[in-house]
C-alpha cells in the first residue's frame, strides 16, 4: 500500500484541494489481491487503490465510459503473425499503474484510507499501439497494467523496454507465459493457448475435480427452457461459474456455444441449468489440456465460416447464430449469439448471420 501511494505522488496523480459543498465527492476504496505463479505458488500481495464511481451521477459527472484494453481478438491476431514471423514477444508488469486520460470534468475523490494527509483532511483527490517506420514494426497490448510487446526487431523492442522503465516501475516478466489467465506453451514450430490452471481452480471450487468427465459438452437433442424443473435457492455461484466459463472461451472456443446457452439464464437458473453448467465443467476436466495452436507455417488469407439455428430457443423462438474467423489456419475470432429479434424464415436468420460475420471480418 505505501508502495503503491508514493507512486501516485511521485506521478502526480491528484491534488488536494479545499472541499466545498457543491461537490460530489467520490469514495475510494483499498482492494487487495494475491498474485500467484502458473504452479500455485505466491508471486506477491498487491494492493489496489480504486474509486466508488458507482456515487457518479450519470450526464452530470460524466457523459461516457471506456475500457481501455484489448480485445482478445487483436490478441489473437498479433500472437498468430509472432508465431509466423518467428518474432520474440515480452511480456512486462506495471507495479503502480493508474489509468490516465485527459477528460473536460473535475473530479473529486476523498484521500485514500490509511493515507490521508492530516494538514489537509478537507481536501479531496487505447489498447494497442503500433510503431512502423521504415522495417521495423512493434506491436504494443496494454491491459490495464499488464503489457505484452513484440516486434520485426529485438534490439528495437529492449530500447523501447528500457525507455519505459525510466518513466514507469516495471517488472520484466521475460518471455509470454501466462497473461490473463492463459498459458503459452511455445517451441519452434508453434504456440499453444490453454487455460488449464484457471479450469482447475474452479472445478476445486465447487468440488468437481474428481468427477467423471464426458465427451461432449452437450448433448445434441438437449433444449433448455426458461420454465422447467425448480429454481436454484441460491443463484450466486450459477452467476460465478456462467462468468468463469465465459472467460474459458478465450483459449476454448468448442465450449463457446455450450456457454451461450447457459449464459441465457443468469435471471432465474434453475436445477436442470445448473447440470448443464456442470456437464461444461466435466468436459473442460476430460480436455483441460487442450487449447489453441498457432502453427508457423500459414498464410495471411482471412477465412470466414459462419451457421445459424432457426427459433432454437423455445420460450421466445429467436435463433442463434455463430462465426469463426481464421487467419491463414489461425483462429482469431469467434462468437456464439443469440439474434436480438425473431427471424421469419431460416433465410432470414442464415442472411443476419452473414452480416454479423462479414462485419467483423472487415
Amino acid at each position: 500500500m505505501t508502495a503503491k501511494f508514493h507512486a501516485f505522488l511521485q506521478n502526480g496523480t491528484w491534488e488536494l484541494v479545499p472541499y466545498d459543498a457543491s461537490m460530489n465527492v467520490v469514495g475510494s476504496k483499498w482492494v487487495f489481491k494475491i498474485k500467484r505463479h502458473l504452479d500455485g505458488s505466491i508471486d506477491r500481495y498487491k494492493a489496489r487503490l480504486v474509486s466508488q464511481g458507482f456515487t457518479q451521477v450519470p450526464g452530470v459527472d460524466f457523459t461516457k465510459t471506456f475500457s481501455p484494453v484489448v480485445k482478445p481478438a487483436t490478441v489473437c491476431t498479433i500472437l498468430a503473425l509472432v508465431v509466423s514471423c518467428g518474432w520474440d514477444i515480452w511480456q512486462l508488469d506495471v507495479h503502480n499503474t493508474f489509468l490516465n486520460g485527459f477528460i473536460a470534468e473535475t473530479i473529486f475523490v476523498h484521500q485514500p484510507k490509511g493515507f490521508e494527509d492530516n494538514n489537509y483532511l478537507h481536501h479531496c483527490k487505447p489498447s494497442l499501439f503500433i510503431y512502423s517506420r521504415e522495417k521495423i514494426t512493434i506491436y504494443v497490448h496494454v491491459y490495464v497494467d499488464d503489457i505484452l510487446i513484440t516486434g520485426s526487431s529485438s534490439a528495437h523492442v529492449s530500447h523501447l523496454i528500457s525507455n519505459l522503465s525510466q518513466t514507469f516501475d516495471l517488472k520484466d516478466l521475460g518471455p509470454l507465459h501466462y497473461f490473463l489467465g492463459i498459458e503459452f506453451h511455445r517451441d519452434a514450430f508453434e504456440l499453444i493457448l490453454s487455460q488449464r490452471k484457471y479450469i482447475l481452480d474452479h472445478l476445486l471450487k465447487i468440488n468437481l475435480a474428481a468427477a467423471k468427465p464426458v465427451s461432449s459438452s452437450m448433448a445434441t437433442s438437449f433444449q433448455l427452457s426458461r420454465f422447467t424443473r425448480e429454481p436454484l435457492s441460491d443463484s450466486t455461484q450459477y452467476r460465478s461459474i456462467v462468468g468463469a466459463l465465459q472467460y474459458v472461451t478465450l483459449a476454448r472456443p468448442d465450449v463457446a456455444f455450450a456457454v451461450n446457452k447457459v449464459c441465457q439464464f443468469l435471471q432465474s437458473p434453475t436445477d436442470e441449468h445448473w447440470g448443464a453448467v456442470k456437464r461444461n465443467l466435466r468436459y473442460l476436466k476430460g480436455t483441460i489440456d487442450s487449447g489453441l495452436i498457432f502453427s508457423a507455417h500459414s498464410s495471411d488469407t482471412l477465412i470466414a465460416y459462419f451457421d445459424a439455428d432457426w427459433a432454437s430457443f423455445p420460450n421466445d423462438r429467436r435463433s442463434t447464430g455463430g462465426y469463426g474467423i481464421f487467419l491463414g489456419s489461425h483462429l482469431t475470432l469467434w462468437r456464439a449469439k443469440k439474434q436480438p429479434t425473431i427471424a421469419w424464415s431460416s433465410i432470414e436468420d442464415e442472411f443476419r448471420a452473414l452480416a454479423n460475420t462479414t462485419t467483423e471480418l472487415l
